[in-house]
C-alpha cells in the first residue's frame, strides 16, 4: 500500500513538472516569436511562464525529494551504525514533518490573504500563484510521512533483529 502510493506520487509529480516545463516552453518560444519574429511582443507570456515556474518548483521539489536530488549532508548519518541512523532519520523525519506541517498552514493563510489581489496582465486572483506553496508542501508532506514510516519499519526490523533487506547497510544488522 505504501509502496503503491509513494508510485503514484512520484508519477503525478513527474507528469505535472514535464507538462509545465512543456508549457513554459511553449509559451517562451510564443513570445520570443511574436517579439523577434512578428514585432509584436505579447504582454501576458512572462507573467504567465513565471507563475507556472513558481509551481514548477514545488511541484518538481517531490521529484527530486524522491530521486534523492535534494541536498542532504549526510556524510556524519553514514558513519553511524544502523540503529543510532535510524534513529537519526526518524528524528530528522520528525522534524521535516513539523515543518511542513507549518509551512502548509502558511501557505493556506497567504493563499486566502492574495484572493483578493489580481495579477497585472491577466488579472487573475494570485490566490492561483500561491496555492503552488501549500500543495507542494502537502505532497512532500506525503513523501516526507512515507519516508518517515519506512524508516520506522527498518528501525523495529533492525530491533527485532530481523532485517527488511532494502539496504547495503543491513548486512551488519543485530
Amino acid at each position: 500500500m505504501l509502496r503503491k502510493t509513494e508510485e503514484m506520487l512520484d508519477r503525478v509529480a513527474g507528469l505535472v513538472s514535464g507538462a509545465l516545463v512543456l508549457a513554459i516552453a511553449a509559451i517562451l518560444l510564443l513570445q520570443v516569436i511574436g517579439r523577434h519574429v512578428l514585432e509584436y511582443p505579447l504582454p501576458w507570456p512572462e507573467e504567465v511562464a513565471g507563475f507556472l515556474f513558481v509551481w514548477l518548483i514545488f511541484i518538481g521539489a517531490i521529484r527530486a525529494y524522491r530521486s534523492g536530488g535534494l541536498i542532504g549532508i549526510d556524510w556524519l548519518i553514514g558513519k553511524l551504525p544502523p540503529v543510532p541512523r535510524d534513529l537519526v532519520r526518524l528524528s530528522s523525519d520528525i522534524v521535516v514533518i513539523l515543518l511542513l506541517i507549518g509551512l502548509i498552514w502558511t501557505g493556506i493563510e497567504a493563499t486566502i490573504a492574495a484572493s483578493g489581489s489580481r495579477t497585472t496582465m491577466l488579472r487573475f486572483s494570485w490566490a492561483w500563484v500561491y496555492l503552488a506553496f501549500p500543495i507542494g508542501c502537502g505532497m512532500l508532506l506525503l513523501a516526507f510521512v512515507s519516508a518517515f514510516l519506512r524508516d520506522a519499519v527498518d528501525l523495529v526490523s533492525r530491533l527485532s533483529g530481523r532485517s527488511n533487506g532494502n539496504g547495503p547497510d543491513d548486512e551488519g544488522a543485530p
